[in-house]
């Protein structure tokens, strides 16, 4: 009742209101002046008792006083033992004074705050506890909670300052854990400071500490660290087995978590080898453990792997819709090498859509990210990217140079997609400009290149496609069906690495009718149209096909038809490369009529 009646009186005098969890002083000039006849010692005793009533017993009592939200809870404790601690120095309070003695719980719920904020994707909120929780404890934070702070730095972009703090705290750490957890985090600092090898070194030390210490979640770490590593060198076999061993690590240990993070890793693996059915599967199972965990950081980094793995296999606007929704995320937590690689991906797919001028805005932006981190992986895909878009607006010789920039960035790295991509869209840039000696030469190369690292079917199509063109333009049709039939009939069911089913579809038929078979030749034709793609280039390069199909078995009007939709979707986005070929044939096929 007194408690009623001095609560009442506050708020006739308005020096208190109600808020919706209870009630607040107007100002702090107000809580002065409430407080007024209490002194700062006694005020210490009561937030210190404050801070007591509200903090749980031990972690596992953690949202179980008060009626208290987590959240709520360690905000609550951790402003009533600042306040403590404010009050007791300034009445100069005994170290031993129990008021002081509520520092610890204090600290603990600010490391729990920061650690659920840095969950949340929630960086800069993290280093915020962090700090408040340093200056709170004059004899230091606990190990575990400093490695929470230097995460959370390097995820703001403070790297140096990061890799400092993981330094010092693997240098001075006695627990095993806490070692591994540190080297992890050195071996990240220095991977975006652009130093791989240091950063491998130490992802190496925290495996060796995590298996000495029977550590399996740690240990599990370090395999999926070093194992992309091993994926960004172009080491395939080498990613897919440690990155498989750590699956079996924390399935072992019935880490749910690691398991996810294993499946989402190895994605990268499949998907680069054309194995998309394993990657789908990889892809839901893992979408289902973080869905489970409700892991929002894993989760947004599972959107940015599908996006990937969806570019890959042709799906241009689900990939570039899912990388924009990654990007956000990926840059408030500090993932350059996702940030630059979904970023380059989703030009990718803009400029196969034939949105050139927003794709090669971003994919400039994505190699001065890569540069930044002296990534050669990274600016080889974005100078892919570029040179997609040079082909695009019609610049095969600007495209060419590009290519030559990024086939370097591919032999220094020796990675198998990048070579792919580099030297088969080399090739095909090569017969825009009626060179088939060096797409043929390319086309060769690359198969051999591709060969050690266990190609499925599908990371063969591209390369194929483009010898038996070469062939085709050399003059040797019979070559070319035999070397497109079977990719042909495979691309009617199944997508193919970087490359549209429509288009080696399209191809085949062009290669039956040079070899005088006109009616399979229109049959793929007719095949090519329907099959499914998004590219620009596929669609125009179908329509022309089934023109000229037409025209071969006797069809002119329904010929000229097709060669006008050609010169339609020519001319429907900014791509420019297809339309001098898609105007002569709409002349040929008019002035035939």
């Amino acid at each position: 009742m007194e408690l009623d009646r001095a609560v009442e009186e506050l708020l006739q005098r308005r020096m208190l209101h109600r808020t919706r969890t209870g009630y607040a002083f107007a100002t702090p000039l107000m809580r002065e002046a409430a407080y007024a006849g209490v002194s700062k010692a006694e005020l210490a005793e009561r937030h210190a008792a404050l801070a007591r009533w509200a903090a749980p017993a031990d972690e596992a009592a953690v949202g179980t006083v008060g009626g208290f939200t987590d959240e709520a809870r360690d905000d609550f404790v951790a402003t009533h033992v600042e306040r403590t601690a404010a009050l007791a120095d300034a009445v100069k309070l005994r170290p031993d004074a129990p008021a002081r003695a509520v520092v610890p719980l204090g600290v603990a719920a600010l490391g729990r705050a920061a650690r659920r904020s840095l969950s949340a994707g929630e960086p800069a909120m993290a280093v915020e506890y962090a700090e408040r929780a340093t200056e709170l404890a004059r004899d230091g934070v606990p190990a575990a909670d400093r490695i929470v702070h230097a995460r959370a730095l390097l995820q703001i972009g403070r790297v140096v300052d990061a890799l400092a703090y993981a330094e010092k705290i693997a240098a001075n750490a006695g627990d095993e854990a806490i070692r591994a957890s540190a080297q992890l985090l050195a071996g990240q600092a220095q991977q975006t400071l652009g130093d791989q090898s240091r950063a491998v070194a130490a992802w190496q030390e925290a495996l060796q500490v995590a298996t000495a210490g029977g550590l399996p979640t740690l240990r599990a770490s370090a395999m999926r660290r070093l194992g992309m590593a091993d994926f960004v060198a172009g080491r395939l076999s080498q990613a897919s087995s440690r990155l498989a061993a750590a699956y079996q690590v924390s399935l072992g240990a019935q880490d749910r978590r690691g398991q996810a993070w294993s499946l989402q890793n190895l994605a990268w693996v499949t998907t680069t080898r054309g194995d998309f059915a394993g990657t789908d599967a990889v892809l839901g199972r893992a979408a289902r453990l973080f869905a489970e965990l409700k892991d929002p950081y894993g989760r947004a980094w599972l959107r940015g792997t599908t996006a990937f793995a969806r570019l890959l296999a042709g799906r241009l606007r689900e990939a570039c819709r899912m990388a924009q929704v990654f990007l956000p995320f990926g840059e408030r937590v500090g993932e350059a090498w996702a940030v630059g690689t979904l970023r380059a991906v989703a030009a990718f797919a803009t400029a196969e859509l034939g949105e050139l001028a927003e794709a090669d805005r971003e994919a400039r932006r994505a190699y001065r990210e890569f540069a930044a981190a002296s990534d050669d992986w990274g600016r080889g895909f974005a100078l892919v990217v570029r040179a997609v878009v040079a082909r695009g607006l019609g610049e095969p010789e600007h495209a060419a140079d590009l290519l030559t920039d990024a086939l370097a960035y591919a032999e220094q790295t020796s990675h198998p997609l990048l070579t792919g991509m580099a030297g088969t869209l080399r090739g095909f840039v090569a017969l825009d400009m009626g060179d088939c000696e060096t797409a043929e030469r390319v086309a060769r190369a690359v198969l051999t290149a591709v060969e050690p690292h266990n190609p499925q079917a599908p990371a063969q199509v591209a390369p194929r496609v483009l010898l038996a063109t070469a062939r085709l333009a050399a003059g040797d049709a019979a070559t070319a069906v035999g070397l497109l039939a079977p990719v042909a009939t495979a691309a009617a069911s199944a997508p193919s690495l970087l490359f549209s089913r429509r288009q080696t579809m399209a191809r085949y038929a062009s290669a039956l009718l040079a070899h005088g078979q006109r009616e399979q030749a229109l049959d793929w034709a007719r095949r090519a149209v329907t099959a499914p793609a998004e590219d620009v280039r596929s669609q125009v390069i179908a329509a022309s096909v089934l023109a000229e199909a037409l025209a071969a078995c006797g069809r002119p009007e329904e010929a000229l038809s097709c060669a006008e939709e050609a010169v339609r979707l020519a001319y429907a986005t900014e791509q420019r490369s297809e339309r001098a070929a898609a105007d002569a044939l709409r002349a040929r096929l008019a002035t035939a009529d």
